[in-house]
């Protein structure tokens, strides 16, 4: 008995008291954890893999270069040649409005400028086959003249939106330059029939004959209007008359699209819009087929507006273009849903 004692008092001496205190503890919950059934766990394998940064959107597809012809004069849609889906060549005739009018002012004017250059040759003494070939070759000019300037301010408005290159601007530049120093050439041998007359009387028919020549510029010019042309190739997009439809000055009539150049818009949120950078890559979705493409933001737009959203709340939005990569479509406005990267990690 004095011998367990002294064992006792031994372990409970010192640091031995503790480390028999620590075994006690263990071997304790040892016991506890024999008798206690364990917690199950599910687990699961963790991939390796890339991690995106993104914000999704819908984008419409839309052609890069899109023009909207629009009535130049007032007048009554006689014929409709294209509509939507039709392809069409540059200088293609596509709406004609109605000239019965217009032909008969201009043969009014016409037929004016006809007794004046039979006075003139009267008052001249002048042979009528030298007027009649002096009459013949201004008209000409004068038709000429018109149609090149036409097409001269035509182009003008082509090379804004891109249509065409600077070096068909300049052809049809060239073009009415001439023809219009060829009318003035004509106006002169007007000038020598009248060699024989007062320059009174002169001065006031040559007042007369440049006014009624520009009348009847006007005139033509007016008559030019009412045929309607494809001003480049592409295809007709959307037609807003129909025959027989009354258009005014600056209604819109038809669009052509070009379908070889083409690009997806969205707009985004300004927060988005300023975490976006040009270059950013664009996962394209068709929301129909689930087919995908690639693409990236071509081109971001400085200034915001104002759009109400879906749920009706107005909000800041700012346009962007993306420029898909081997994307063959052709159903101009159909919406696509977009993936926009803004980071992306791979491992």
């Amino acid at each position: 008995m004095k011998g367990v004692t002294k064992v006792f008092k031994w372990l409970f001496s010192g640091k031995k008291k503790y480390v028999l205190i620590g075994l006690l503890i263990v071997g304790n919950g040892y016991g506890v954890n024999q008798a206690t059934p364990g917690v199950a766990v599910q687990g699961t394998r963790v991939d390796v893999g890339p991690v995106q940064r993104y914000v999704e959107e819908v984008g419409a597809f839309e052609s890069k270069t899109s023009i909207s012809l629009k009535g130049r004069l007032s007048g009554l849609v006689e014929n409709l040649y294209k509509v939507e889906g039709d392809s069409v060549q540059a200088g293609e005739l596509v709406i004609e409005l109605d000239k019965k009018d217009q032909m008969l002012i201009i043969q009014a004017t016409e037929a004016e400028i006809d007794a004046l250059f039979a006075q003139l040759a009267e008052a001249g003494r002048a042979d009528s086959n030298k007027v009649s070939q002096v009459k013949s070759k201004i008209t000409q000019a004068q038709n000429n003249y018109i149609e090149s300037k036409e097409d001269y301010e035509n182009n003008l408005v082509l090379f804004d939106s891109g249509a065409i290159s600077k070096s068909d601007l300049e052809d049809s530049k060239f073009i009415y330059q001439n023809d219009l120093e060829s009318l003035k050439i004509v106006k002169n041998d007007l000038i020598l029939l009248t060699k024989g007359v007062s320059d009174n009387v002169k001065r006031q028919y040559e007042s007369q004959v440049q006014a009624l020549i520009a009348q009847l510029e006007l005139e033509k010019r007016q008559l030019e209007k009412m045929s309607i042309k494809a001003p480049m190739d592409g295809i007709v997009t959307d037609k807003f008359i129909e025959v027989g439809d009354t258009v005014s000055f600056g209604s819109a009539l038809i669009e052509i699209s070009d379908p070889e150049s083409v690009h997806i818009t969205s707009d985004l949120l300004v927060s988005d819009a300023g975490n976006t950078q040009v270059g950013y890559k664009v996962k394209i979705t068709d929301p129909e087929s689930n087919q995908q493409w690639l693409g990236r933001i071509a081109k971001i737009y400085p200034k915001a507006f104002n759009k109400v959203s879906d749920l009706g709340i107005e909000q800041k939005r700012i346009k962007v273009e993306i420029d898909p990569e081997n994307m063959v479509f052709d159903k101009f406005g159909y919406e696509f849903d977009l993936k926009i990267i803004f980071e992306d990690k791979e491992s």
